[in-house]
């Protein structure tokens, strides 16, 4: 969301510091690999930023409450089992952003992959990922029965 350290690209940052890439060789690199490429704009970024840290934010306002619900501060009722469908949709929808902003990204990476005449490997998945997708996909099936299975239980 902004800048960390003075840029050293282009001539104006000698005034900072070092130029490492000038203004001339910047512009031959855009030419080269991003030609073709629909970059993020300042309003995209932002937006992808601010939908990010809400849902960050909701998920850990959605632990804390959680976590006072386990320590009896806070009593489970109907409300309260409504609420927390409520919390998981709104969450949910704040996720949608962010996967458009990994999809775009990931558009722009494999323009870029192309125009330098690279592979794209990120499309391929490696034994690790296989191998962690079969030993949680289980998990996570056994917890949505439980969390089912509990839901009918209390009603």
């Amino acid at each position: 969301m902004g800048d960390f350290a003075p840029s050293q690209i282009g001539e104006e940052a000698a005034a900072l510091g070092t130029t490492i890439v000038s203004n001339g060789e910047w512009d031959k690199l855009n030419i080269t690999c991003l030609s073709g490429a629909d970059i993020l704009s300042t309003r995209e970024q932002n937006f992808s930023s601010v939908f990010g840290a809400a849902g960050s934010l909701l998920v850990v306002i959605y632990g804390l409450k959680a976590q006072l619900q386990s320590t009896s501060m806070l009593r489970r009722n109907k409300f309260s089992v409504s609420l927390t469908f409520v919390w998981c949709f709104v969450i949910s929808l704040l996720t949608i952003p962010q996967l458009w902003g990994v999809l775009r990204l990931r558009g722009i990476q494999r323009v870029l992959a192309g125009n330098t005449k690279n592979v794209y490997v990120d499309d391929r998945w490696s034994f690790g990922q296989i191998l962690s997708v079969m030993i949680f996909a289980p998990v996570f099936t056994g917890m949505g029965f439980l969390f089912i299975r509990k839901g009918e239980n209390e009603g």
